[in-house]
């Protein structure tokens, strides 16, 4: 094979490489650092992104309008109680539009093990790259990197990735 179809290849790679990016499909070559956020608790408390460092961390956007957040409530708060004397920290970002009194509803009967946020104005969505969809979950690994980006219900996968960050140590 001569250079010349080599470097158009090459040039064609390099100019994709941004598009590929955005779409994550080289989402294992490169980890893109979580943004620091500070995310309002129901109590009215304070939780930083901060307390993620050095831990595998997982923060998941979800809300009490979507039939799938809720359906996988339960397993998510399994999820977190079997992964956190491994080490895992995680915070719940409730969306916006959620109403309070469906989050109070939600807490009271719920009761989840991990803290829960309220994106009250909607600006730690577009923190984390603007979040539209729910659930929308993030895995950070230990150095605060976004490992993988998960969109729908798929916590049999971020349960894969959690198990497998923490086991590196």
């Amino acid at each position: 094979m001569n250079a010349a179809p080599r470097s158009v290849l090459r040039r064609q790679l390099c100019l994709a490489a941004p598009a590929l990016l955005a779409a994550g499909a080289l989402a294992g070559c490169s980890r893109q650092r979580a943004p620091y956020s500070t995310f309002t608790l129901l109590d009215g408390s304070a939780f930083y992104s901060s307390a993620f460092a050095g831990s595998v961390a997982l923060v998941n956007f979800w809300a009490t309008s979507c039939p799938y957040c809720m359906n996988e409530a339960p397993q998510l708060a399994a999820l977190y109680q079997h992964y956190r004397p491994h080490g895992l920290r995680a915070v719940a970002v409730a969306m916006s539009y959620d109403r309070a009194e469906s989050l109070n509803r939600f807490m009271q009967t719920r009761q989840p093990p991990y803290p829960v946020a309220h994106d009250r104005d909607g600006s730690l969505a577009r923190q984390w790259g603007d979040v539209r969809a729910t659930p929308t979950a993030f895995v950070l690994d230990r150095k605060g990197r976004i490992a993988r980006r998960f969109v729908g219900s798929q916590l049999h996968e971020v349960s894969r990735l959690i198990g497998k960050l923490l086991s590196e140590g």
